[in-house]
């Protein structure tokens, strides 16, 4: 049975969220379907070729994963990268941290460009301080602070961003097509 067509899912209300590789299949999932009326996508890792040199691990996990450095495996670079932003119609809200090694803030300004050039909606939403490490574990940590989080430990979207602006740091997007 799928999930869309299960009881305890509305399928006129189903919403699509990741973070770091969740960010990932979010950002390839919101090119294949327009099932979802909203997408949260967090740090996600756009483009590959450019990922392989501005991340802390892109020289050493391309190779590995697509079978050598970009100029030797260009269309496997390409082919898993997310090439179908062209596609993408899902309402989206990019939030990238400002100070991530793993999934630098030009991979979530990349995603922007190509979802606001394909006319998709869409908000860019910088974190201060964040790093995509430092949301390993959201739900399975016990309640305390991350590193470079809000004050509270938060465990969706809406409360990332509610305490953002309880802490006064700006929530409103740096960017948007709104």
């Amino acid at each position: 049975m799928r999930c869309s067509s299960a009881p305890i899912a509305d399928a006129d209300r189903l919403g699509i969220w990741g973070y770091s590789y969740g960010g990932y299949m979010t950002a390839w999932a919101i090119g294949q379907t327009p099932r979802f009326k909203a997408a949260v996508c967090g740090a996600p890792c756009f483009d590959l070729e450019s990922m392989y040199g501005t991340s802390d691990i892109g020289h050493a996990w391309g190779p590995y994963e697509w079978g050598g450095q970009p100029h030797e495996a260009s269309e496997a670079f390409a082919a898993h990268s997310s090439t179908f932003a062209h596609r993408a119609r899902t309402p989206t809200l990019i939030m990238q941290g400002e100070a991530d090694e793993r999934c630098p803030i030009g991979q979530g300004e990349q995603m922007f460009v190509a979802l606001k050039q394909a006319g998709c909606e869409v908000e860019f939403a910088p974190l201060p301080r964040w790093r995509a490490r430092d949301a390993a574990g959201w739900a399975a940590v016990a309640p305390g602070r991350l590193p470079g989080a809000p004050a509270r430990l938060v465990h969706r979207p809406s409360d990332m961003i509610r305490a953002l602006e309880e802490e006064g740091r700006p929530a409103a997007p740096l960017r948007s097509t709104g």
